[in-house]
This record gives C-alpha cells, structure tokens and sequence, in this order.
C-alpha cells in the first residue's frame, strides 16, 4: 500500500504486462476504480504504475473543469478524448479552481515558513498533469510561435528566484513566454516550479510555451533531486506521473519562422526542420541520436566541425558547423540553455548563437546572473538580467562556454536586429556581380 497525504493507491502483486483494477481513495472520501497496467521500469528497474485518471474519476472540484470544456461531444469527440486528446468544441472552462491553485502557488513566494504540501493536495496536481498532457498533445513537437516573445533558459527548482525573475520580465498572461526546459533538479522547490508552470499552461495556453529539457528525462531526475522531493512529498506515484508528461513535451520551438529554440544545440542527424515535427511522442531518449542531441549537445569555440562532448553523451558542435545549419535549415539564430553562463546570457559565433541561462547563483556554487532574451516584432534582441545577493562563500564564476575569448565582453547587455543569414552572402554576390560588369565594361572601353 502507498500513502499520501490525499490519496491511496493499492497496487496489486506487480508484473511485466499485466492490467489490474486499482481502488483510489480521494481526501474526500470517494471511492473509484480505474485501470492500471503495471511495467518494470528500464531506468532503476523499479515497478512502473502510470496511472491515467479520467476527469470523471477525480475530485468533483477538477471533473467540473472537464465538464465545462465540452458540454456537448459528438461521437467523433468523444473517440478523441478516449484516444487521449484535448475535447474539441467550444464552451468555457471554469477557470476558478486553476485560478484558486495558481494563486496559493503563487502566494509561496518569500515564504520559508510553508510549501507546496500546505496548499495543494496530490488530487489536484493530478488533475493539472492530466488536462496539461492534452493541450501539450496538439501543440507539436516543434513549437512555432510568433513575436514579441521572451525566452528563458534553466530554472532548476529555484522557485524564488524565477518569481523575482517575473517580478523583472512581467509574468502572464501579460507576457509571452517561451522556456527551454530544465525546470526540476538540484534546486529546493522543483515541484512548486514545475506545478505552477503547467498550470499557467493549462490557464493560458497561448501565451506560455514549455519545451524539453535533458532533466525532464527519467534518467536524469531519478539521480538530481526530482525523485526525492516527489517521494518526501507526496509519494513515489506522483514521479511516475510527471514522467509520462515530459515524455510528452515539445522538444524544440520556432520563433517567427526564423529563430530555432531548444534546451541542448544541434544534432549531426538534423538537415531539415520536419525531421522535429515527425518526432512521435510520448518518446524517451535513448543514448545517441537526434533526440538526444537536441537535449544534450553543446557549442564549442575549439574548432569548426563536430567534436565528441566532455559529457560522454552526445556532441559539441564549431563554428562551421552553427554557419551551415543556418543555410540548411533556413534559420538566422539559435537560443538554448543547458550551461550555466556568468551574464545569464552569452553571445557565439557571431551572434548566431545565443546560450540563456535563467537560475542565478546556481546551486549556490556559481555567483552568475541570470537573463532573459528578449524578441520584439521589430525582431530587435535584447537581454533582461536578474543579479541576486550570493549566499556566504559564493563567489566562483562560471566559465565561458563558446564565446570568442578575444572579444572583449560588454559591461552592458547589447541590443541588436536579428539579420537574415542570407543576406550578407547575397550582398557579396551581388558586389561580385557588380565587380565583373564593372571589370568588363572597363575591359571594352580599353580596345576601344
């Protein structure tokens, strides 16, 4: 039998592929009985339960979100919610539970005294997880969204932080946001982070967009903390749960069809953007490949080509390299994450490259800043940076990552436009175009 504090789970006797009827316990003293197939995990070998609750089947606070959504379903709709999609039709939801738990979340903040535990029960993230997994299912797994837009890199379960952080960029719905992963881990409060994010999610889907990072890995956040505050917290159950939501976010995003976004870099498989939009979800990484490049891989300023990583997993990729992708794929720039950088940001090969990290004094080793990139419809770029007081023996800077050490760093954030990759080869063609008719005219006029 596994206890928590809302809701008790008793799983039978477990197998390789078996399907069991499961008794769930709700705080509120109902009763229901659902499906569960019962696995071995093939990460720590542990037994894998993933329960998929139906609205139906949860507290009668979140069913009536579910209800609203769709209050009249023909067939073919309700085929799509069987099948696990969100609910087509119109209808509004009742929004006021989401806005009830958005705001004790959000009333966590400069707060040491209480935590997630004391305002929302374990029913209640579920009920997030399974209506966020649905709106998460329609988006794709290349994102494509439009400016203005702000772009944040790691947050790593430091939840205070990435409140001061809002209180610097504006929070949404006001602004739009796009994350590049890496939300749990390392830090305190991953749980209140990673809570609050999907349900903003679920609140305002338009103006807030989640893509993966390599610790949205069961691998991952079984080892850095993840696991543990889920187990202290609530339960081993509730692991299993986000897992099979981070199996199922985007693993990339495109911004004005020009900017390609993503937590790790470049992969040696990618040569055309569609190749991102056919990855089936769920799916899970595995040692090598593209998916794990796009989650894992890094820059390097120590040459052109493709170099194997320090990380043992994946690549670092050179200058030639980030030059290339931009031609073959038809982008200008690449944001990612994945390395904590000293500014927050850091700009590489000549500024085609932007590494954003958004956790500043990470894990109390680093006295970094952290930094939001900023796009607005002009497609200008510019940086927001939060510097937060580093704790007793704080001060380690973090290295650089790719930038040109010969460049000597600015004391301010820059500004700049983003500038077709196309263009400055097409002007040089047509400088060369404007050369030879000159070189001919020229030649002509002297056997004249």
């Amino acid at each position: 039998m596994l206890s928590f504090p809302s809701l008790k789970l008793a799983y039978p006797a477990v197998g390789r592929s078996s399907s069991n009827q499961t008794t769930f316990l709700f705080a509120n003293g109902t009763e229901s009985q659902a499906s569960v197939s019962l696995g071995v995990c093939l990460v720590c070998g542990g037994p894998y339960p993933p329960v998929n609750l139906e609205p139906s089947r949860l507290d009668p606070r979140t069913a009536s979100m579910a209800e609203a959504a769709a209050p009249t379903q023909s067939p073919s709709q309700t085929t799509d919610r069987e099948r696990g999609e969100a609910p087509g039709g119109g209808g509004a939801i009742d929004t006021s539970w989401l806005d009830g738990i958005i705001e004790k979340l959000n009333g966590l903040y400069n707060r040491t005294d209480i935590g997630i535990t004391n305002v929302v029960q374990l029913d209640e993230i579920i009920a997030i997880l399974t209506f966020v997994t649905k709106i998460i299912n329609q988006e794709g797994s290349l994102v494509e969204v439009e400016v203005p837009i702000k772009v944040v890199g790691d947050i790593h379960g430091q939840y205070q932080d990435m409140h001061k952080l809002f209180d610097l960029i504006g929070r949404v719905p006001d602004q739009k946001m796009l994350f590049l992963g890496d939300y749990v881990d390392r830090g305190p409060q991953s749980l209140e982070t990673i809570v609050l994010l999907f349900a903003l999610k679920l609140r305002h889907r338009e103006k807030l967009y989640l893509l993966r990072g390599n610790h949205e890995t069961p691998a991952v956040n079984r080892i850095y903390g993840f696991y543990d505050e889920c187990c202290r917290k609530y339960g081993v159950g509730l692991w299993w749960e986000f897992q099979t939501v981070f199996n199922r976010l985007p693993m990339a995003g495109l911004i004005s069809k020009r900017i390609l976004c993503m937590h790790g870099g470049l992969s040696p498989e990618l040569t055309n953007l569609d190749q991102i939009r056919a990855i089936v979800r769920p799916c899970e990484p595995q040692d090598r490949g593209m998916l794990i490049d796009l989650l894992w891989s890094d820059p390097t300023n120590k040459g052109d080509g493709w170099f194997y990583s320090p990380r043992g997993i994946s690549y670092a990729f050179g200058k030639g390299v980030m030059a290339a992708a931009c031609k073959i794929l038809g982008i200008d720039m690449v944001i990612r994450a994945h390395q904590v950088v000293q500014d927050g940001y850091e700009l590489m090969i000549g500024r085609q490259l932007i590494t954003i990290f958004s956790a500043p004094n990470y894990c109390g080793q680093f006295n970094n800043a952290a930094a939001v990139v900023c796009i607005d419809a002009d497609m200008m770029v510019s940086f927001q940076q939060l510097r937060t007081q580093a704790p007793p023996n704080c001060n380690r800077p973090a290295p650089p990552v790719a930038a040109d050490l010969s460049v000597k760093p600015s004391p301010t954030p820059p500004t700049f436009k983003i500038v077709p990759a196309q263009e400055p080869s097409e002007s040089k063609e047509s400088k060369d175009t404007n050369n030879n008719t000159a070189e001919e005219k020229s030649s002509k006029d002297e056997k004249k």
